[in-house]
Parts: C-alpha cells; structure tokens; sequence
C-alpha cells in the first residue's frame, strides 16, 4: 500500500495492519521519550489506535500525508500531552485544596489557642469576683441574657439591681487588672 494513497472505507483494516507493524518502534519512541515502558505503554498504543480508528470512521482521516509512523506518533503525542495537562491540573488542584486545608487546619488551631486563651483570661477576671455577679456577667455576656431574664433567674428584686452590679463588677475587675483588662471588656 502507498502511504500517501487515499483512503476508502474499506482501506481501514490496512492502515489498522500496517500501523501494528509499527507497534515495536512506537513503544522504544515512547520509552526513549517520555520514559513509558510496559503497560502503560501497551495501553498508550492501544488508545493510539482507537483514536486513529474513531478518526478515520467519522471522516476526518482520509488522506495520510506521512507514513504510518509518524501518525501514530502525532497521535500519541496528542494522547501523552492530554495525558499530562490532566496529571498537572489533578497536582494544581491537590496543591491547592492541601493549601487550603492547611490554611483552615491553622486558621481553626489559632482559633482554639486563641479561644482557650481568653476563656483562661476571662476566668481569672472572674475570680475576683462574688459568685452572684460571676452568674451575672456570664449569664449577661455569654448566655446572652438580657436585664429582665436574669433577674427572674437569679431572683434579684429589680433590672437596676442587675446593672448595677456589673458595673461594680466591671470596676472592681478593672482595678484589678488595670492595664491588662483594657480592650477585654464586655459590651
């Protein structure tokens, strides 16, 4: 067969023939290459060949302007490059959501150093505190109480009687802790 003859449909099966006479030299060029060796190279030229069969049954080869192995070595190198921008945008996307989860994995730890760290500081405020007002500041600040709530909670006689002990309590914190509580403070 001339390698530059037209094709008719019938001629599929020889260019399917000589391109497996082809087969040893296709797989020493994807070794020497692209370092393809075994499977992955049977598999490379199987795939290569399938591609060459679907293109030749849809129409779009009908002509060879070159030997039968140098189209299957055009294919493959289509199939490789596919191949290839497929591992790499897999590896950017791995990349990416490892950073990513590295990023939340720091952002969560700093998070709970940092949430211990103020339930450690909250609680020393605390401490100088009577238990009556420590009930009133964590039921005010952390359990979103409002006046009213915790003076049915805590059976104080008034709302006045609940803003009045945080702001003794606010005070005697910050005499305290001076300096160190400043920018702590609740509401």
């Amino acid at each position: 067969m001339n390698e530059k003859e037209d094709f008719q449909q019938d001629d599929h099966s020889s260019l399917h023939d000589a391109c497996l006479n082809y087969k040893q030299f296709f797989l020493l060029w994807v070794y020497k290459r692209y370092k393809y060796s075994g499977e992955k190279a049977e598999d490379l030229f199987k795939d290569t060949l399938i591609l060459l069969d679907t293109r030749f049954a849809d129409g779009t080869l009908t002509r060879l302007e070159c030997c039968p192995l140098t189209l299957l070595i055009r294919f493959g190198e289509c199939l490789i490059i596919d191949d290839l921008r497929k591992m790499q945008t897999a590896a950017r996307n791995e990349f990416f959501l490892f950073a990513e989860t590295e990023q939340v994995v720091h952002d969560e730890t700093e998070a709970e150093i940092e949430q211990e760290q103020n339930h450690s500081d909250i609680n020393r405020y605390l401490s100088v505190l009577c238990e009556t007002d420590r009930n009133i500041l964590t039921d005010m600040y952390f359990e979103d109480f409002d006046a009213q709530a915790i003076v049915e909670r805590r059976g104080l006689p008034s709302e006045g009687d609940v803003w009045t002990r945080i702001c003794r309590a606010k005070k005697k914190i910050r005499e305290r802790f001076g300096e160190e509580w400043r920018g702590r403070g609740w509401k």
